[in-house]
Order: C-alpha cells, then sequence, then structure tokens
C-alpha cells in the first residue's frame, strides 16, 4: 500500500475531473505541486511534460521527524511511513518530465533516493533589489509566517521565542516580532478548540 502523504488526496472524482480536462484541451505541461498529487500522474496525457514540485523530500522531513520523536509508537510510524514514502519517490519521480526543488541540498536528497530522476533547483527568493526596507519607523521587525499546526513551523516558532528573542532584544530593545499563521498551538490545544 501507499505511504498516507499519497493516499490522502485519492479521489475517484477528482480523476475523473483530471481526465475530463485532459480530453477537452491539449495541454503543453501539467504541473504536480505536491508529491501527494503524484497518483493523478496516470490520468494525464503522455505527450504533456510533467512537472513535480517538492517544496521539501517528504520522506527525509518523516525520517528526521522520527529521529527527533520521543514517543515510541509516533517514532515507528514516521520511520515506516518515511521508509515506504523513499520507495515510492524512487520509483514514481522518474516518471515526471522534470522535479524541481526549492535548495539544491533537497536536489541532493532526491537524486541520492532517486537517481534516474530528472531534477532542478529553483530557490525561493526574493528580489532584493524591490524589495528593500523603509527608513521610517523607529526600529527593526521580524515577521514569521507560516501554518502554525504544521510541526517544522512549531518547532521554528519555540526556537526564535525561547532561544533567539532574547538575544535579539537584548541587543534591539526596541525590536518588534509579529507571528502570523492559521491554526496557533496553545499549551498543545488548537487554539479554535482553546476554552
Amino acid at each position: 500500500a501507499a505511504p498516507y502523504n499519497i493516499n490522502w488526496l485519492i479521489s475517484p472524482e477528482f480523476s475523473n475531473a483530471v481526465r475530463t480536462w485532459n480530453r477537452e484541451k491539449n495541454y503543453d505541461l501539467i504541473h504536480f505541486d505536491t508529491i501527494s498529487l503524484a497518483p493523478f500522474l496516470k490520468d494525464t496525457p503522455v505527450t504533456a511534460a510533467t512537472v513535480l514540485d517538492h517544496h521539501n523530500i517528504e520522506s527525509h522531513m518523516l525520517l528526521r521527524r522520527a529521529q527527533n520523536e520521543k514517543n515510541l509508537v509516533k517514532k515507528f510510524y514516521f520511520y515506516q511511513e518515511g521508509i515506504r514514502l523513499q520507495r515510492y519517490e524512487k520509483t514514481l519521480c522518474p516518471k515526471f518530465s522534470l522535479n524541481i526543488t526549492c535548495s539544491d541540498i533537497d536536489t541532493e536528497r532526491l537524486r541520492e533516493i532517486s537517481p534516474n530522476s530528472n531534477v532542478e533547483t529553483v530557490p525561493n527568493g526574493v528580489d532584493t533589489n524591490y524589495f528593500q526596507p523603509g527608513q521610517e519607523g523607529p526600529g527593526l521587525k521580524l515577521v514569521f509566517v507560516g501554518r502554525l499546526n504544521w510541526y517544522p513551523n512549531q518547532q521554528a516558532v519555540n526556537f526564535i521565542v525561547e532561544e533567539l528573542w532574547p538575544v535579539l532584544k537584548a541587543k534591539w530593545p526596541h525590536i518588534e516580532f509579529d507571528l502570523a499563521g492559521s491554526n496557533p498551538l496553545v499549551e498543545g490545544v488548537p487554539a479554535d478548540r482553546e476554552g
């Protein structure tokens, strides 16, 4: 059976919709925005170029999460899911015309897992010539934007608040920090369920 990361979006209705779209139009390129959409590759015409976008190397994230997990049941679950997903990445990624990652390290990781895949890095970025800090305002302002119920973002926020913020605040007393994101956890309880 496929790992959960692959199974959670399986939908016969969506498969039918993809086949219908491909019958109605002749697409030159079809972009798959996550490996979780890869099962729909079977519904696309062989004449279209296909690109699979890896925002992360999902198997690597699961295996790293297994390493850091203290709960043995969760540790086992993340480990076996990571191994299953790695096997899936190895066999599925070469079927795409191109696999893209956000960083060279993820490109290397995917090439190790799936050496027969065509993989290129398309880095995230900001046009620093266009987006420059303004001269207004009393001091520095930091912003963290991300879904707050996703474990890497939770770890990042905890690191900022517990370790980084005291150092920054000591160096720049007027510094500000805005945290923006959906589903913040409060003591392990999602904010929308907080009493």
